[in-house]
């Protein structure tokens, strides 16, 4: 799971929605999770791991900014489902055949471009005529995450 971070603005799912998308999908007892990232993910993601109760840490990793390419590679190849803010892990994902989710706030370049052409990925944009692009993001729903992510399975 690859949230963002402060660097990308809009781009990044939004603090209190990642900590409840976390949450919930803990809560649900079948989800093991994994964070993933650079070192500018890490702050969040430490955020994130610090906020979970401590009896449910063992069930969530986190790998921001700890993994060189490879070793990132291989953690999306044995993941179940990727959930993701960045267009580099999604294509590893198609790379490899892990089924994603990602999540489009603003872009920085029309992202038809660079959308693969799977039948194993889900892209969640929410515009709905919205003025302030920054909001984009923040309309797309833990729970509505959730429903994607089951129906996988």
């Amino acid at each position: 799971m690859g949230l963002g971070n402060d660097i990308q603005g809009s781009r990044a799912y939004i603090n209190q929605l990642s900590l409840e998308l976390i949450h919930l999908l803990l809560e649900k007892q079948q989800y093991n999770l994994v964070l993933i990232g650079d070192k500018n993910d890490a702050k969040r993601n430490n955020f994130y791991f610090d906020q979970i109760p401590q009896e449910l840490r063992g069930r969530i990793l986190n790998y921001s900014g700890k993994t060189d390419v490879g070793t990132h590679i291989n953690i999306i190849k044995k993941l179940d489902v990727l959930i993701t803010i960045d267009t580099s892990p999604m294509h590893v994902a198609v790379m490899v055949l892990t089924p994603f989710i990602v999540l489009l706030g603003k872009s920085t370049s029309a992202f038809s471009t660079v959308q693969p052409k799977v039948d194993f990925g889900v892209y969640l944009k929410r515009e709905n005529n919205l003025l302030d692009d920054s909001l984009f993001i923040s309309h797309i729903t833990p729970l509505e995450i959730i429903a994607q992510i089951e129906s996988f399975f």
